[in-house]
């Protein structure tokens, strides 16, 4: 014999239980740096993992919020406003070459989006430093999500002084502008 279904207290299936924020919109914001920790990667490479979020406007703290709404399921949600600036192999190469440049250029954004702050080389100087950045769309292994692309000036995102990102797709569908827009200060 079959059962009938009893609806419980709070049944709705037409009732929205998703806490889904808003879709960031790929475009210039100003942010605040969270967090910023010096790791080594598995293959060996150090870089500096800076954790970001919205600071002005209407998507204020969008990151935290957005992580918090994909909280709580079977798998970890992580964090959407991370960058990450890989430091030079000092090997010589050209790889390592657009290593320094990017690195230097995001450096500079957030110095230049800090009167007076000289960056010591230190993570917890940067943690609460203001700085300008761009979200894109990426894509990998078919999803695509968005990402922080570069670090900006505040007064470039404020005075609207900046370009939108390509979507960042795996360089095996070749993208001729990937090595050539990716984190380049306009």
């Amino acid at each position: 014999t079959m059962s009938q279904f009893m609806p419980f207290p709070g049944y709705n299936p037409s009732a929205s239980t998703s806490s889904e924020i808003p879709p960031l919109p790929c475009m210039g914001y100003v942010g605040r740096i969270e967090s910023a920790v010096t790791e080594m990667t598995a293959n060996g490479s150090k870089r500096l993992n800076l954790t970001l979020d919205i600071a002005e406007g209407t998507f204020v703290n969008w990151f935290s919020k957005d992580l918090e709404a994909r909280s709580g399921g079977i798998y970890a949600a992580r964090h959407r406003g991370h960058f990450l600036l890989y430091y030079p192999k000092g090997d010589g190469s050209e790889r390592d070459g657009w290593t320094i440049n990017t690195f230097n250029r995001a450096i500079n954004a957030i110095q230049k989006s800090n009167p007076g702050f000289d960056w010591d080389g230190t993570d917890n100087a940067l943690i609460g430093k203001s700085v300008g950045f761009v979200v894109r769309e990426a894509e990998w292994n078919g999803h695509v999500f968005i990402e922080i692309g570069k670090l900006l000036t505040v007064d470039a995102i404020r005075s609207n002084n900046y370009k939108l990102m390509p979507r960042r797709v795996p360089k095996s569908e070749g993208n001729p502008q990937l090595t050539t827009t990716t984190n380049q200060v306009p």
